[in-house]
């Protein structure tokens, strides 16, 4: 499925409201984030939606620090 949107931290609370408007305005939502049982409510109200794990925390330091490097 292609998606209108991906929200990073949508099992947060900012993650969450941006969704849920997102998805009462008819667009279709990959929620990526580290606690799926956070929306799962999301996930069987809104078929245009799916779910990804992700945890960018330490991709982004690791990035961040390799750059200070170089």
């Amino acid at each position: 499925m292609i998606f209108d949107f991906i929200v990073l931290g949508a099992t947060g609370m900012q993650g969450r409201i941006v969704s849920k408007d997102l998805f009462e305005n008819g667009y279709s939502v990959l929620m990526c984030g580290r606690d799926k049982s956070r929306i799962l409510h999301l996930l069987k109200k809104y078929k245009k939606s799916s779910f990804r794990y992700v945890d960018i925390k330490n991709n982004f330091v690791n990035i961040f620090l390799k750059r200070l490097v170089l």
